[in-house]
C-alpha cells in the first residue's frame, strides 16, 4: 500500500457498463484494480499510471468511471504547489525558531541581597556575556570563576545554561561569620546610655549588673575571659566572641522648634510636558517647541517611567519617561494656631516612628507645646524606651596580653 501512496492512485466510481467483462479486460492487459466494491455503483481503485491505459477498455465495456477520490504522493505535492506559500511560511517558521534558539536572549540573577542587577549585569557584560549573544560561545565555567575574581566577598556561583536563558545564583559570604572565623574576638558595647534591666551571657564575662547606670560605649559583656591558678591569680587571657542579650532602659529628651511663619510652595498652574528615550543608556528628548522654559522659573518635576523592556528577551535596553513640569513660587505666610499644633504632632509622630523603626521598643512617652514668642513655638518632651541593641567592639592584641610587672608586684607583697 505504501508503494501505491507513492506513485499515486484514484478511486472510481461508475454506475453502467459490463463491469466483469472490463475487469477480465483489465486482467488480461496487466493493470491492477483493487478495493472493488458493489453495492449502489461499482467502486475500485487503480494507479494513476494503469488510469490511462484505461481508455480503449472503457470504450468497448462502454463502462464510464467517474473519479471519486485522488490519493497519493504526486497529488499531494500538486495541492503543495498551489498553496506554497503556507507550506513556505511554515518551514521558515520552524528555521527561523531554530535560529533564533542558538543565542542567548536573557540573563536572570539569583540570591543577591547586597549586590544589584545592574552591578552584576556590567561584571557579566565585561566577559563579552550578553544578549544576543551566540550559544555556542558561552562557557559556564568561565563565568562562575571571572565573578567570584572581582567579587571576592561571593562566597560561590553557578551559571547555568537553560535554552536560551542564561541563569546565574550567587550566595554572598556573611562578613561577620568571616570575622569570628578569622578569629576576630570582640566585646558587646551600650549602643546607648540608661540603666541596664537585664543581662543574658551566653559566651564571655558579664561587666555591669541589673539596676547600674552605664554610659554610651561602656563594655556590657567582655570578650575577654582571664585564666586562675589554684592562688586565683591571673595566669593567662583568653578571647572570645562575646554574645549575649542585654536590656537598657534608656531616656531621651527632645525638643523641637515650630516657626510661625512659614514658606510654602504656590503652583501657578502652568504645565510643561517632555517625552525621553533612552535606549542602550543614550537618551532622546522630545520637546514642545512652542512652550520653552523659563531659568528665572522653578519647577516641580513629575517623571512616570513607563514598564522597562530591561527584562524582555531583546539586545538592546529601552526606556520610555514622562515628564511634567509644574510651575511655582514661595509664598510665606503666617500659621493659626490649629496648625501649629497639627505641625507638633507630625514631628512626634516621625520621631516615634523613627525609634520603632530602630527597633526600639517605647515604655513610656510625653510631650507637650509652648509658645516662645510671636515668632517660634516650641514641643518638648521625654520618651523612655527599652533598647536590646548592642555593637562589638574588637579586641586588640595588646588587651590579651598579661601585665607581668604587676604579676611581679603582686608574687612580692605575697
Amino acid at each position: 500500500m505504501g508503494l501505491k501512496w507513492l506513485q499515486g492512485y484514484v478511486v472510481c466510481q461508475s454506475h453502467k457498463g459490463s463491469f466483469e467483462r472490463f475487469m477480465n479486460m483489465c486482467r488480461h492487459h496487466g493493470i491492477l484494480l483493487w478495493g472493488v466494491k458493489r453495492e449502489q455503483a461499482v467502486e475500485f481503485c487503480v494507479c494513476m499510471k494503469d488510469f490511462k491505459k484505461m481508455k480503449p477498455i472503457v470504450y468497448k465495456t462502454k463502462l464510464h468511471p467517474q473519479i471519486k477520490r485522488k490519493k497519493g504522493l504526486p497529488f499531494y505535492i500538486e495541492r503543495m504547489k498551489k498553496n506554497w506559500t503556507f507550506y513556505t511560511g511554515f518551514l521558515l517558521f520552524f528555521f527561523l525558531l531554530y535560529f533564533l534558539s542558538t543565542f542567548v536572549w536573557q540573563i536572570q540573577f539569583q540570591g543577591q541581597v547586597t549586590y544589584t542587577k545592574e552591578t552584576l549585569l556590567k561584571t557579566v557584560n565585561s566577559l563579552q556575556v550578553y544578549r544576543g549573544m551566540k550559544r555556542n560561545r558561552l562557557h559556564c565555567d568561565v563565568i562562575e570563576k571571572s565573578i567570584r575574581q572581582k567579587h571576592p566577598d561571593i562566597s560561590w556561583v553557578s551559571a547555568e545554561e537553560k535554552g536560551s536563558l542564561l541563569v546565574i545564583s550567587i550566595k554572598e559570604a556573611n562578613p561577620e561569620v568571616g570575622r569570628e572565623r578569622a578569629g576576630r574576638f570582640c566585646h558587646l558595647v551600650a549602643e546607648k546610655s540608661g540603666i541596664v534591666k537585664k543581662i543574658v551571657v551566653n559566651r564571655g564575662v558579664a561587666c555591669v549588673k541589673p539596676g547600674q547606670k552605664v554610659k554610651k560605649g561602656q563594655i556590657l559583656i567582655s570578650g575577654i575571659v582571664p585564666v586562675t591558678g589554684d592562688d586565683e591569680t591571673v595566669v593567662d587571657k583568653m578571647g572570645v566572641v562575646a554574645k549575649g542579650e542585654v536590656l537598657l532602659v534608656c531616656d531621651s529628651k527632645f525638643s523641637k522648634e515650630i516657626p510661625v511663619k512659614v514658606c510654602e510652595k504656590e503652583y501657578t498652574g502652568k504645565k510643561i510636558y517632555q517625552t525621553e528615550y533612552e535606549i542602550n543608556h543614550q537618551t532622546f528628548v522630545i520637546k514642545n517647541p512652542i512652550k520653552r522654559f523659563n531659568n528665572a522659573k522653578k519647577y516641580d518635576i513629575i517623571t512616570t517611567i513607563l514598564p522597562k523592556w530591561e527584562d524582555l528577551p531583546i539586545p538592546f535596553t529601552f526606556t520610555k519617561r514622562k515628564k511634567e513640569f509644574r510651575e511655582y513660587t514661595f509664598v510665606i505666610r503666617k500659621r493659626n494656631r490649629k496648625e501649629l499644633f497639627k505641625e507638633g504632632k507630625r514631628l512626634y509622630q516621625k520621631l516615634l516612628r523613627q525609634c520603632r523603626q530602630d527597633g526600639l521598643e517605647i515604655l513610656s512617652k510625653e510631650a507637650k507645646i509652648t509658645k516662645q514668642n510671636e515668632k517660634i513655638w516650641l514641643i518638648s518632651g521625654q520618651i523612655r524606651f527599652l533598647c536590646k541593641k548592642t555593637r562589638k567592639q574588637y579586641i586588640a592584641e595588646s588587651e590579651l596580653k598579661i601585665d607581668k610587672k604587676a604579676e611581679e608586684k603582686q608574687d612580692g607583697d605575697s
